[in-house]
C-alpha cells in the first residue's frame, strides 16, 4: 500500500514564518566588544587623518580608561552623540535589525546595561542573514501553497489546469517518481515557487491585488539566487537593498496570511 501525503497541518505556514521572524538573535552577526576598533573621545579628529581607519565609518569614542563609550564617530559626520535609536538588545531578533539597517546603519548592543557588541550595515553579508532571508522566502512559499491548498478543496488538483500542458507534465513526471519510490507527497509539493504563483493566478488570488504577483515573482528570483548561494550583497552598496527586500516580504508574508483567513471564511 502506497503512502499519500498528508493534509498540510493548520497554521504551518504561521510556524514557518514564526521560525523565520525569531531565527537569530543580532548578536550572531555583530563584533564583540572586545574586537572594536575604538579611540579616546578626546582624540576623535586624528580619526579622519589616519589611514588604518579609513574602512570604518562607525568607530566608539570612550572615555580617557578605554572602558566606557561615550560618543561615536560617524564617517562624514565626525563626532556625535550617543542616542536611544543607536542601541538594541543584544538578544534582539536579527529582522529587527535587518529591516531598519538603511535607517539606522549601526547599533550598539546592550545587556545588563553594558555595550556588547557593534552591529553595522556591511554585517548584512555574514551568513545568519542569508539564513534568515531565505527562512522568510521558504514561509512566503508555505503560505502559498497552504492557500492554494484551502482554495481547491476536495478538488485538490484543480490549480494544475492552470498551468501549461509542459508544465502539468513535468509535475505529473516527478510526483509519479516519487510514487514509485513509495514516497508520501502530492503533485502540488513537485510544482515550483513559480508554477505556484501561476496556478494561484488562475485561481484568483491577485484579482483585485495585480501588483503581488509581480512582487512574488521577484521574490522567487531572489530565492533562487540565495539557493544556488548567489551572492545578494558583493559590497556594502548593495546591502543597503536588504532592508527592502526583507520587509516586502514580511509585508507579502502578512497578506497571504490574510487571504488564508480569507479562503477559510
Amino acid at each position: 500500500m502506497r503512502n499519500r501525503a498528508s493534509t498540510l497541518l493548520e497554521g504551518e505556514g504561521r510556524y514557518a514564518l514564526e521560525a523565520a521572524w525569531t531565527h537569530a538573535p543580532i548578536i550572531t552577526i555583530a563584533t564583540p566588544r572586545d574586537a572594536l576598533v575604538c579611540r579616546p573621545v578626546d582624540r576623535w579628529q586624528s580619526i579622519e587623518e589616519d589611514p588604518a581607519l579609513a574602512s570604518f565609518d562607525q568607530i566608539p569614542l570612550t572615555e580617557s580608561d578605554g572602558q566606557h563609550i561615550v560618543a561615536i564617530y560617524i564617517r562624514d559626520q565626525g563626532r556625535v552623540p550617543l542616542t536611544s535609536e543607536m542601541f538594541m538588545s543584544s538578544g534582539a531578533p536579527l529582522l529587527a535589525f535587518v529591516e531598519t539597517a538603511d535607517k539606522q546603519r549601526f547599533r550598539l548592543l546592550v545587556e545588563d546595561g553594558d555595550v556588547v557588541g557593534l552591529v553595522t550595515l556591511s554585517d548584512l553579508q555574514r551568513l545568519p542573514v542569508y539564513s534568515l532571508l531565505f527562512g522568510q522566502l521558504v514561509a512566503v512559499e508555505v503560505l502559498l501553497t497552504e492557500w492554494i491548498r484551502r482554495s481547491c478543496g476536495h478538488d485538490q488538483d484543480r490549480w494544475m489546469r492552470c498551468l501549461r500542458p509542459k508544465h502539468r507534465e513535468s509535475i505529473e513526471r516527478s510526483w509519479r517518481d516519487y510514487e514509485q519510490r513509495n514516497i508520501a507527497i502530492d503533485r502540488l509539493s513537485c510544482a515550483s515557487f513559480g508554477q505556484k504563483i501561476t496556478a494561484s493566478a488562475g485561481l484568483g488570488l491577485f484579482r483585485n491585488r495585480p501588483e503581488k504577483e509581480s512582487e512574488l515573482r521577484g521574490l522567487r528570483d531572489l530565492r533562487n539566487r540565495v539557493c544556488h548561494a548567489i551572492r545578494l550583497t558583493p559590497s556594502a552598496e548593495h546591502a543597503i537593498e536588504i532592508p527592502s527586500i526583507a520587509r516586502r516580504t514580511r509585508v507579502l508574508a502578512e497578506w497571504l496570511i490574510s487571504e488564508l483567513e480569507g479562503a477559510s471564511q
